[in-house]
């Protein structure tokens, strides 16, 4: 299982207290709704592989399935699995020799691809999910470890007006 680690990069939005995202009714969704970060998100994987879990690719809105102007992959075990408009894989040797491949959730194919992760791109957000009475029914899915990962560039504080939420991007590398 050789990637090469300079074409694998994970993105992903965090709470402070570790939550990308939660789960109620069997709904998986992001506790969140960052108009500028999507912006961003955007930005970065427009015109590139994105790989996704079942899980994140059914929480998209269908309006917005398949991610447009990027190749959508979904990984799941399930061989009879069908994604309209994405091409569904089942292991790492499927999508192993693809060039500018971003990881775009959920835990476990974070968790999956981690060891040949060059860089990971932040949105962090200042809120704590687990303390938030909306959510206290909730199952929290949480942030994937990339310890031995090193900051190497950091935003300003962004604002968002509607929420009154903050957050800051950084970027962070497998040195």
């Amino acid at each position: 299982m050789a990637l090469m680690k300079c074409d694998l990069r994970a993105i992903l939005a965090v709470s402070e207290d570790d939550v990308i995202g939660i789960q109620d009714s069997q709904e998986h969704h992001i506790p969140w709704h960052l108009p500028e970060d999507l912006k961003n998100f955007k930005r970065l994987t427009e015109g590139k592989n994105v790989l996704m879990g079942r899980n994140t690719w059914e929480s998209l809105p269908s309006k917005f399935r398949p991610l447009v102007n990027r190749h959508n992959y979904v990984m799941t075990r399930n061989q009879d699995y069908e994604a309209p408009g994405a091409t569904v894989v089942h292991d790492i040797d499927s999508v192993k020799h693809l060039d500018n491949l971003w990881i775009i959730g959920g835990q476990d194919i974070y968790n999956l691809f981690r060891p040949w992760t060059s860089y990971v791109y932040y949105t962090r957000v200042q809120t704590k999910v687990m303390d938030d009475p909306r959510f206290k029914d909730c199952c929290y899915i949480m942030a994937p470890d990339y310890d031995g990962f090193t900051a190497v560039e950091t935003s300003d504080m962004h604002h968002d007006e509607t929420t009154g939420l903050k957050f800051y991007y950084e970027l962070c590398a497998n040195l």
